[in-house]
């Protein structure tokens, strides 16, 4: 990690950090290739809000909860009705007209896209660079078990 001052906005101003939205597209053997949807990353608040949806609410109240949570999470897409061909609107409404397969595979795209973890770095990586926090994981254990 290293420390800079950031670069100046025109107003002498740190220049302000925008984390990239996602992409969901599905591999060439799904049902759902070409299918693409932009997003933006959920907060870990509503992570965990659509996670505790089935035990506090009914299905139904879950599902409209569900709907709203992604549906405001979404930018575009390019799904169409399969009868008129008319764009389907990328929200919450546009949601409540897929099938439920559709729906499900977008919910758990989005979901999967936002709690994956980084692969591993590679084993040609050079970096030295180590944590400046130190945690003796002993130390700590023996401490908790004592009290």
């Amino acid at each position: 990690m290293e420390l800079n001052s950031g670069a100046a906005g025109t107003n002498g101003t740190a220049q302000g950090f925008r984390r990239r939205t996602l992409k969901l597209t599905w591999s060439e053997d799904s049902e759902f290739a070409g299918q693409v949807v932009h997003c933006r990353r959920p907060s870990i608040g509503a992570l965990r809000q659509i996670r505790s949806l089935n035990q506090e609410l009914s299905a139904e109240e879950g599902l409209i909860e569900t709907f709203a949570i992604l549906g405001g999470a979404l930018i575009s897409w390019n799904i169409e009705d399969p009868e008129t061909g008319e764009a389907v609107p990328a929200d919450a409404l546009g949601l409540a007209q897929l099938d439920a397969e559709q729906f499900f595979a977008i919910l758990n795209a989005w979901m999967e896209a936002t709690t994956a973890v980084a692969p591993p770095l590679s084993r040609t990586s050079n970096s030295t660079a180590t944590s400046p926090v130190e945690f003796d994981l002993m130390e700590a254990l023996s401490q908790n078990q004592e009290s």
